[in-house]
């Protein structure tokens, strides 16, 4: 991947700045001049010792085996107790109703630190070769899930990206197989409901929150697709209502059960589905994809078995499906050069002459049929940086 190093450098320098400063903020919000935003001691006694919050744990793995609860001052941890909220897209914060603002503002402050320091050092450090490119280490099969395994898929939207850039002459296309993931669900479960939804097109998130919601596509508002999104990306990891519920703390545990019934009720087909491939999975100790990839479980639990079961199908068969669209473009376009993937995406180097001809060589690729009667969508993006693009 191409960098603009002195961009990068640029922005190294500002998130050092920004973090240096919220620590000194910090400091002074809690009286300590010493306190250390990324401490495992600091941030648990300030939350749990000072301001007297619910104690969080995690549980560890220890040397010799098993496992130790241990009190936690990560991310999810300082969200939950100081009542901050996250939004899914732009990552802003905001204060959870009836939290104290005190507690918000520091807690929201911790994060904004952790993030900076972490863009830094992990997003804008990057080694380059002497022609100013990175190099991300690309696993074909990296993940337990069998996808592929690519460095560049921390790096969130926007300006992160930015310093990812096409050489001159060139474009950056970014081939996006939109919701393959609850497509590939849909399409193995042969669920009615989500067969007519791809039937239909349109945003797969909307079309599921008119079905559990009862009402036209149309009509649906942001809170309610931003719930059928939750469900429906939930689904392989064995996300429920309790997890809904934890998260989004707007929505209260029954609710968040009758949303999960609403759509266990729409999408019989698909929870049947899932539930054949957990008691083969039991009975089998494997679970394989529509290409006969298969995942082996040995030790795993029965709760860990089951996330896996549901995730590895997904997950394997969409990355089945992108290596097979890979070999097509590198086989029928010559003078391409796909530099990263990004989960069901694949970044490709384009030379600007016959732009738009490489774009559509390369849509074929992506919507070719390859599984029958599964349909494919491919989002194309043509952008000079990567930045450029909104996921």
């Amino acid at each position: 991947m191409l960098v603009d190093s002195k961009h990068m450098t640029n922005m190294y320098l500002s998130k050092i700045q920004e973090a240096q400063q919220l620590e000194k903020t910090l400091q002074a919000y809690v009286g300590n001049p010493s306190f250390n935003p990324r401490s495992k001691d600091h941030v648990p006694a300030l939350l749990y010792g000072d301001f007297g919050l619910e104690p969080q744990y995690r549980r560890r793995k220890v040397k010799g085996g098993g496992y130790k609860r241990t009190l936690t001052g990560d991310d999810e941890a300082i969200m939950k107790v100081c009542g901050i909220n996250e939004d899914p897209t732009t990552h802003e914060f905001s204060r959870r109703t009836g939290t104290d603002p005190t507690i918000y503002k520091i807690g929201a402050t911790i994060l904004e630190c952790r993030r900076a320091g972490k863009l830094a050092s992990t997003y804008f450090g990057l080694s380059l070769d002497d022609h100013s490119r990175y190099h991300p280490e690309w696993k074909m099969h990296g993940t337990e899930t069998g996808r592929y395994s690519c460095h560049v898929h921390t790096y969130p939207p926007g300006k992160a990206r930015s310093i990812f850039i096409a050489p001159p002459g060139h474009r950056l296309v970014v081939a996006d197989l939109s919701q393959i993931e609850l497509r590939i669900m849909w399409h193995l479960s042969q669920d009615p409901v989500g067969l007519s939804i791809m039937e239909r097109g349109g945003d797969a998130h909307r079309e599921t929150a008119a079905e559990i919601f009862g009402k036209a596509p149309s009509d649906v508002n942001g809170e309610e697709r931003f719930q059928a999104k939750f469900i429906n990306f939930g689904l392989p990891y064995g996300r429920g209502p309790e997890s809904m519920a934890d998260q989004h703390t707007t929505i209260s545990l029954d609710t968040a059960r009758s949303i999960f019934d609403r759509h266990h009720h729409r999408f019989s087909r698909l929870w049947e589905w899932m539930a054949i491939n957990n008691l083969f999975s039991q009975k089998n100790k494997y679970i394989a994809n529509p290409f006969g990839r298969r995942r082996y479980f040995i030790e795993q639990s029965d709760s860990e078995r089951e996330r896996q079961t549901q995730n590895m199908i997904p997950q394997s068969t969409a990355h089945d499906l992108l290596m097979q669209a890979h070999v097509d473009i590198h086989d029928n376009a010559k003078g391409v050069f796909p530099v990263f993937d990004h989960h069901d995406a694949l970044g490709i180097e384009v030379p600007e002459k016959d732009l738009n001809g490489y774009a559509e060589l390369i849509r074929t690729a992506f919507e070719r049929e390859r599984l029958p009667g599964l349909r494919t969508p491919c989002e194309i993006k043509i952008m000079q940086n990567w930045g450029e693009a909104k996921r």
